[in-house]
């Protein structure tokens, strides 16, 4: 990782080196928290994790139930036999009391977790762009 951005450092600085100007310490960790992709990452991943609790806290879609039965496959007349018969239904699963805000709960924690980590993650790459920095000036 930390060739990678001393490379992406290099071809920063080198340009800027021949046209005399100098790439600041603040201006390359600007540069490296806009352009990074694994930051990028881990934003959208926070982003989409925050989004979870709501749906964890939910109840099961419902299901609707057709139902035919001792339907003649020859003929499909209803009238055929007597025992044929069409049922119509629809169920609701309804978790154990507690559950859904339990389930809530959690994906709260590991979305707050997601988070927690989209920000080391930043601070990662921040303390090896300054040690990359540091090593081209000195």
């Amino acid at each position: 990782m930390s060739a990678f951005l001393a490379t992406v450092l290099t071809l920063i600085v080198s340009p800027m080196a021949m046209a005399d100007q100098f790439l600041s310490l603040e201006t390359a960790v600007k540069m490296a928290r806009e352009a990074n992709p694994g930051i990028a990452a881990k934003r959208a991943l926070a982003a989409a994790s925050e989004e979870v609790p709501s749906q964890a806290g939910a109840l099961p879609d419902p299901v609707l139930m057709l139902n035919a039965m001792n339907l003649p496959t020859d003929s499909f007349s209803t009238s055929q036999e007597n025992m044929t018969q069409f049922q119509v239904g629809v169920a609701q699963a309804f978790p154990y009391p507690g559950k859904l805000e339990l389930l809530e709960e959690s994906a709260s924690h590991i979305a707050h977790g997601m988070r927690s980590e989209q920000v080391d993650y930043e601070n990662y790459v921040v303390k090896q762009v300054r040690i990359v920095w540091w090593n081209i000036l000195f």
